[in-house]
């Protein structure tokens, strides 16, 4: 006969099936079954290798069925040894069907975060919601979902408020839930939610941002103050203008200006009259 050898079984995974084949004539071991109901193995050689592997185990040989689906449940499996055979069904007893996420929503409100999760799985689990140190217990409601196998299926819905304490404000989301024995984490999102309170180090750079832009202000400014008085003090240039050759004798003269470092910007004519402004 053969029995379950991987337990639980596990959607996804391997499931192995052992026989017995105490003096099993050589050539003679068989494994046959699935969907059609086919010769999967023979004598240690599989029709299909990418789903099924046969190895003999001293006086047992097993089936290995790789990637565990429901199309594998509710079909009968025979182990052959000789004249000897054995065959039962397999069913969806002891089974896990790992959690699969059919929606995912998270958004920022405020200070805190608002998870809209939906998953399908069997049996019914029990999680978790992690964002970096912080856990909180997850408030699920479930419906159940029956499947063509008779496998119950279930959706489980978290819809959840969190509050992260302390100075974590990013990082990363996730749910864990554990389905019978075995743990499954879901990375659901990475989110931030940090605000310029929670990090100190923004104001300091503000203010050393702010201090160094006006010591650069004043830096310029005292250099172009040094160039004007090294290359313009006691520098004066006059402009003057000659009457042409031939001009008019009522034509204003021109006017000749000293620019110097003086409050007195006045010009003067060729004969000491004020020019107009």
């Amino acid at each position: 006969k053969w029995e379950i050898k991987s337990k639980p079984l596990v959607i996804g995974e391997e499931a192995r099936l052992s026989c017995n084949g105490n003096n099993c004539p050589q050539n003679t071991k068989t494994w046959l079954g699935g969907k059609n109901y086919d010769l999967l193995c023979f004598d240690d050689q599989s029709k299909n290798p990418s789903k099924y592997e046969m190895t003999s185990l001293g006086t047992t040989f097993e089936l290995t069925i790789k990637d565990l689906n429901l199309t594998d449940f509710n079909c009968e499996y025979t182990c052959t040894c000789g004249f000897q055979q054995y065959t039962n069904m397999l069913k969806v007893e002891e089974l896990i069907y790992p959690p699969r996420l059919r929606k995912k929503d998270l958004t920022r409100k405020g200070k805190n975060i608002y998870i809209d999760v939906l998953i399908e799985v069997a049996p019914l689990p029990n999680c978790t919601i992690l964002f970096e140190e912080h856990v909180w217990s997850a408030n699920i409601s479930t419906k159940e979902k029956h499947d063509e196998v008779g496998l119950t299926l279930f959706e489980v819905a978290i819809q959840q408020l969190v509050a992260p304490i302390g100075s974590i404000c990013k990082g990363n989301v996730t749910l864990n839930c554990k389905v019978g024995s075995k743990p499954y984490p879901l990375f659901l999102q990475k989110i931030d939610i940090c605000t310029d309170e929670d990090n100190p180090n923004l104001k300091l750079y503000a203010i050393i941002g702010s201090i160094l832009g006006t010591v650069s202000v004043i830096g310029i400014v005292y250099i172009l103050y040094f160039l004007k008085c090294r290359y313009g003090k006691g520098v004066g240039k006059s402009l003057q203008f000659e009457n042409i050759k031939g001009t008019s004798p009522n034509r204003r003269q021109p006017c000749l200006v000293q620019l110097i470092d003086s409050e007195d910007r006045t010009g003067t004519t060729e004969d000491g009259t004020p020019c107009n402004k």
